[in-house]
């Protein structure tokens, strides 16, 4: 009887464990529509250029406007390889970022092209 107890509380505290280490899609702030603020880095060899504006994310759509316009794209979100892929709605043209950081309010998202160097860093907020 005892090592039944045992064996139940052991399995309790590892489902537990697993579940308090996972990542929650919740969390993931494009899940729930509405406007975010983002500051972007963006660079290739070199040159390094910054920019900031809002990202208004409805169920499949995210539209991200700034000083020189705003660009409407889909996306995505991979659960379990923690990406999300943003999609051009004029062409076929498409990034996958891997989300590197997540806490409940915000969220950081990397694209590095290792071809050419090309890197993207995007903190998105609420």
């Amino acid at each position: 009887m005892k090592k039944t107890i045992h064996f139940s509380l052991a399995v309790l505290f590892v489902v537990l464990g697993f579940i308090a280490c996972s990542k929650n899609p919740e969390k993931v702030l494009p899940s729930k529509a509405g406007v975010w603020t983002y500051d972007e880095t963006t660079s290739v060899l070199s040159t390094v250029t910054s920019a900031s504006g809002t990202a208004t994310f409805d169920k499949e759509t995210v539209t991200f406007q700034n000083g020189s316009g705003s660009k409407k794209y889909t996306w995505t979100y991979d659960s379990d390889n923690e990406r999300i892929t943003i999609t051009s709605t004029t062409s076929a043209a498409a990034l996958t970022f891997i989300i590197t950081d997540m806490t409940r309010n915000s969220e950081t998202w990397t694209y590095t092209d290792k071809t050419s160097g090309f890197t993207i860093v995007r903190h998105l907020k609420r």
